[in-house]
Parts: C-alpha cells; structure tokens; sequence
C-alpha cells in the first residue's frame, strides 16, 4: 500500500505531513510558485506545520529545514542537468 505525503487541494497548495512528521498528528500545508525570473524561473516555496507535538520536538524545524532544503537542492540538480 502507497502512503500518500501530500493531497493537492488547489493549485500550487498541498495539505499534509512530509517525512517523519507523517505519524506525528502534524498538519502541514505546502504553497509552491514558479515565476519566470530574469532569465529563468523563480521557485518559492512555503511549507507551515501546525501540531501541539511541536512543543515537545524543538527539533523538528531544523528537521523539516534540512528535509526542505534537500528537495530543493535535488530540484535544482535535476533541472541543471536537463
């Protein structure tokens, strides 16, 4: 069985929890934009987590940084390779 991260909701905005997050009770929302940017394209993305775990797991914002900035960095990798 696929377990499903993220459930798009409207365009460019996904609800749900990403990583070990996922058996957390953490609810997550994603917004991602791609603008044409000088000669490229501009990508922002905002990933805002809400769970009352959050108090007890001072960690978790370094982790989903990290996990954030990994999927970025993989993006980048693969669209330079084209």
């Amino acid at each position: 069985m696929r377990s499903i991260y993220l459930i798009k909701v409207k365009k460019g905005v996904w609800n749900g929890a990403l990583g070990k997050l996922r058996n957390k009770g953490v609810k997550g929302e994603m917004k991602v934009s791609i603008k044409a940017h000088h000669h490229g394209s501009k990508i922002n993305l905002e990933y805002t987590v809400n769970s009352d775990s959050l108090i007890e797991h001072k960690t978790w914002s370094s982790y989903i940084d990290g996990m954030l900035a990994a999927q970025m960095s993989s993006l980048k990798n693969s669209l330079n390779e084209r």
